[in-house]
């Protein structure tokens, strides 16, 4: 991947984004954000179909035969999607605070969330690294929106794929596949918002 290139895109995407239709960015910001939902939960086990999730997300209702688990999985993850989109919006840094915040919204009614750990955790070393480009810390840090861009989702497909590029960096600090995943999904992100100027 050519991330030199996948800036410039970016930078050219944030020159025309007010620029696009209003009503078809909406629809697709809509749709994007309930795949995103399906996959994110779906990758964790999750096993609400989309059509599942839509109707428990958009209608409120309730799925027969689904652990109450999984319903409060894919509402809260939107519900903390919301948010993160909300803060972002208003400049406000991803902190501590926010970070606890996000865990906690992610947990309601499933366990405790927004507290620490008593166990030991692995640490990201990745915003430290000077020698990184933006958006392999971007997407090692989970803060792609925050650096201007676009927001990716990785499909439930892709776990393995997700998992193994995970594992490289884990067992052997290789940053590479995880930020060619990364870039490469934000491309067709990037497409699909340049397809609306037509």
């Amino acid at each position: 991947m050519d991330f030199q290139k996948l800036l410039q895109k970016k930078e050219a995407y944030l020159r025309i984004k007010d620029t696009l239709p209003e009503i078809t960015v909406k629809s697709y910001e809509k749709a994007f954000e309930l795949a995103n939902t399906h996959h994110s939960t779906a990758i964790e086990g999750n096993t609400l179909t989309l059509l599942e999730t839509k109707v428990v997300i958009e209608e409120g209702l309730s799925v027969g035969g689904k652990k109450l688990r999984e319903l409060y999985e894919v509402i809260n993850h939107h519900k903390a999607y919301q948010f993160i989109k909300s803060c972002i919006s208003k400049g406000i840094e991803l902190d501590e605070t926010i970070i606890k915040e996000i865990r906690a919204m992610l947990m309601e009614n499933i366990m405790i969330g927004g507290i620490y750990r008593n166990v030991g955790v692995y640490y990201d070393d990745m915003a430290l690294k000077k020698n990184v480009n933006a958006i392999e810390l971007a997407a090692w840090t989970h803060q792609l929106m925050t650096h201007g861009f676009l927001p990716i989702t990785i499909k439930k497909e892709s776990r393995l794929e997700y998992f193994d590029a995970l594992e490289a960096y884990a067992v052997n600090g290789v940053i590479q596949p995880f930020a060619e995943m990364i870039a490469a999904l934000e491309e067709e992100q990037l497409d699909i918002y340049f397809g609306m100027l037509v």
